[in-house]
Formats: structure tokens, sequence, C-alpha cells
């Protein structure tokens, strides 16, 4: 989780605990609060940065994706950068969204 999050989180957490310790709110609607926020926090993209090796290839939409294995490609988001290196083998360093199966890259090299 990055600052940002981490701040919205706690700030989020303060105005759940003031309105449960001013007694705003029953005890039923107290149990959806915490669930709801528990949800949103587990839902949070990850923003964990790794390293991903693979071919810059296009696939059938014509955008330039990194192909890691014969099943396994993740969508760039950055087509421009990503276009230096069609057909070359690469490691990328970013952050994968997992719910659009993109990555967030950050730096691009050849591979050694």
């Amino acid at each position: 989780m990055n600052c940002r999050k981490i701040g919205f989180a706690v700030l989020g957490m303060l105005a759940i605990g003031l309105m449960l310790g001013a007694g705003a709110v029953s005890a039923q609607e107290r149990a959806v609060l915490t669930l709801a926020w528990s949800n949103k926090l587990q839902q949070e993209p990850a923003t964990e940065v790794k390293t991903f090796t693979g071919t810059i290839v296009k696939n059938q939409d014509n955008q330039f994706v990194l192909q890691v294995s014969e099943q396994e490609a993740y969508a760039l988001d950055n087509q421009q950068e990503a276009a230096r290196f069609e057909g070359k083998k690469v490691k990328i360093t970013g952050v994968l969204d997992a719910q659009t199966g993109k990555i967030q890259m950050r730096t691009i090299e050849p591979a050694q």
C-alpha cells in the first residue's frame, strides 16, 4: 500500500471509530460499516514493484505485450516505450494490476 492509500485507510478507520464511539450507529450498522471497510481494503490493487522477463510482441489487437510464456502475456501501459523493444527479450520492473492484467511499467531494459 502506498502512503496515500495508507492515509485514506487511517482516515476511514478514524471516521468509523468516531461514529462508533459517539453512538451514532446501531450495532448492526457498525457491523456493516466494518465489513464494508474491510472489503474495500482487500480490493485495493497491489502496489508491489516486481520484475518481469519476457519478449515484447504485438498481440491480435496490435498492442505490445510482454510474452512471458506460450500461455502467459501481460498488457503494458507504455506502448511507445515497449515499441522500442519489439521482438527483443526484456526485463521490466513495474506494478501488475491484477484486475486488468496490465503492467504499469517503471523501467524496461534488454534482458541479459
